[in-house]
Parts: C-alpha cells; sequence; structure tokens
C-alpha cells in the first residue's frame, strides 16, 4: 500500500487480513474434528497452486471455486451438527 500512497489501502488490507483470519481459524477448527478433512483442503489447495504454477488461470477458477463450494459444505455440516447435538436451549 506505501507505493499507492493511499493510507485506505492500508486499512482495507487490515481489516481483510483479519477477516480471512477468523475464517481460516474457523475452517481448521472444522477440519481438525473430521479425519481426513485437513487432508481434503489441503488436496484442494494443492490443485489450486499447481494450476497458478502452469498459468492455467481457468484451471485455477476451477479448483478455486470448487475449494469455496467444499469449505461451505464442510462448514455447513460442522454448524448443522453443533446444532444437532447443543442441547443446552
Amino acid at each position: 500500500w506505501l507505493a499507492s500512497r493511499n493510507p485506505h489501502f492500508g486499512q482495507l488490507f487490515a481489516f481483510l487480513s483479519q477477516f480471512l483470519q477468523n475464517n481460516i481459524s474457523a475452517s481448521r477448527r472444522s477440519s481438525a474434528s473430521v479425519e481426513g478433512r485437513a487432508m481434503e483442503a489441503q488436496s484442494e489447495h494443492s490443485a489450486i497452486f499447481s494450476a497458478i504454477k502452469l498459468g492455467d488461470s481457468a484451471a485455477a477458477r476451477v479448483a478455486a471455486r470448487q475449494h469455496v463450494v467444499n469449505t461451505t459444505r464442510r462448514l455447513d455440516f460442522k454448524l448443522a451438527l453443533e446444532a444437532a447435538t447443543d442441547f443446552s436451549a
């Protein structure tokens, strides 16, 4: 952001960084609770990285989209499971 001489970029980056860190933490907690889930996410990350490394933007886009869909599915499953087993209410 220094190169742009725009202090708003620094503020935006700080905001997005915190948002992403919170989501990454939630994803890691979710992955840790189910055997094999972390490896599934790692495989998705590898597919994205490989496509980018090869310069294949279409494959990178597909892999990234699939990762987001799968992550949403994994988090929704965890939230549904927590709701179904929450007997404190």
